[in-house]
């Protein structure tokens, strides 16, 4: 049986590597299994588990190692999924500043710092697209290791096309024409002809990041990798929704303020006030808190603020009550079943052991036997939660139950 095993193991890695052959040594030490476990037979003996797995665990060291020296990335592997994390905290800051920076002016006095972070997320999206050239996939049961059909496989997807859009230089292209604009003004000595503009720098910077967002899709791929990962995946799936829900909150808020800014602050109760430095409502967080408390109350439709007054009013908060009213049904939606799939295990549970007790009690079982049928149900809960282990191995292979039994 281990035989057959190591055998269908280098079949498996002769057409996984097919196009190059198998990595260095490999070969040799599959083969020098292969002998061991064949001597092992002949001599009516056994391979014992634990040289078994060492052989296994070294086997595939060798190949992790040479998939990095070849750098061919596994798409399930650890360190892409650490890749993948570094690349979705860029998306996400992309996602909660971008907006802030179109909208609230107080952030341009720390234009340093988001410079920094700007070139640092920008580098990384660059670097992504490098790396997903690398990344295996699988055609026909077969993970693809051939560099130039991997990099032929990305430049053909959408999400290169997406990639792509996603680094368009644009908050760079910005900042060249302002400073050839400056060096122009500086050499002609024309002071007079400097432009006077509405909106500032980090505005117009923050227009200009746009498209970085085009890049979401990453962070949905974190998501449902952390989701595979992790041993709590209920109560991670109401943590993401209600990720989720506050991104949605925070860009409405967000919107409210800018559409305050461009109607002119005070021009009626339905707008942020108008304030002066100094006063309370002219700070970024109480600014950021008011705005965020009115989008929590509209996409809630609880209501409760200033009546709108001019069409565009009107058309932002219709709009908004109409999304808040699908947002909120769908986690709503999602959230009762996250808590309902919780539980799922023990209602279930409960209501066979309150069958037996209606069976018990209507065919007079003696109060002695009922007590040892309780605590066997207590046993059985506290041992599989509920869990039918027969049905739920029966779904992985023989030797993946195998290993598992083995184990427990």
């Amino acid at each position: 049986m281990r035989q057959r095993y190591f055998m269908n193991r280098f079949y498996l890695f002769n057409k996984h590597t097919r196009t190059k052959g198998l990595p260095k040594g490999v070969e040799n030490q599959l083969s020098t299994l292969s002998q061991k476990t064949r001597k092992s037979e002949l001599d009516g003996g056994r391979v014992t588990d634990d040289s078994f797995m060492e052989d296994e665990m070294d086997l595939e060291g060798e190949l992790l190692t040479e998939s990095l020296q070849d750098c061919i990335i596994d798409p399930t592997g650890e360190l892409y999924f650490a890749w993948q994390t570094i690349v979705g905290c860029c998306v996400f800051y992309n996602i909660i500043f971008t907006i802030m920076r179109i909208t609230f002016e107080q952030l341009e006095y720390h234009w340093l710092l988001f410079w920094i972070f700007d070139i640092i997320s920008d580098m990384i999206y660059c670097l992504d697209m490098g790396v997903q050239m690398h990344i295996s996939f699988i055609n026909d049961g077969i993970y693809v290791t051939d560099k130039n059909m991997l990099r032929d496989n990305y430049l053909r997807t959408r999400r290169f096309t997406q990639d792509l859009l996603a680094v368009i230089p644009l908050t760079y292209m910005v900042l060249a024409v302002k400073c050839i604009y400056w060096i122009f003004i500086r050499l002609l000595g024309a002071g007079d002809l400097e432009l006077s503009v509405a909106v500032t720098s980090a505005t117009l910077y923050g227009f200009c990041r746009l498209p970085r967002l085009i890049k979401y899709r990453t962070l949905s791929e974190l998501f449902s990798s952390i989701e595979s990962r992790t041993n709590a995946p209920d109560m991670f799936r109401a943590v993401n929704l209600i990720v989720y829900l506050l991104v949605i909150i925070h860009w409405v808020a967000c919107v409210y303020y800018f559409i305050s800014w461009f109607e002119g602050f005070g021009i009626n109760n339905w707008v942020y006030p108008a304030t002066e430095d100094g006063e309370p409502e002219h700070f970024f967080l109480r600014k950021y808190t008011v705005c965020f408390y009115w989008s929590f109350l509209t996409l809630t439709t609880i209501g409760g603020g200033s009546d709108p007054e001019t069409n565009l009013e009107y058309l932002f908060t219709g709009l908004t009550f109409f999304n808040g009213v699908f947002v909120f049904a769908a986690v709503v939606g999602n959230v009762g079943d996250v808590i309902s799939n919780m539980n799922a295990a023990r209602t279930g549970f409960q209501a066979k052991m309150d069958d037996i007790k209606r069976y018990m009690l209507h065919h007079k079982v003696p109060d002695a036997l009922q007590k040892r049928v309780k605590k066997w149900f207590d046993y059985s809960w506290a041992r599989t939660h509920g869990v039918d282990e027969i049905s739920l191995l029966e779904t992985l292979p023989d030797k993946l139950r195998a290993r598992i039994q083995i184990q427990i």
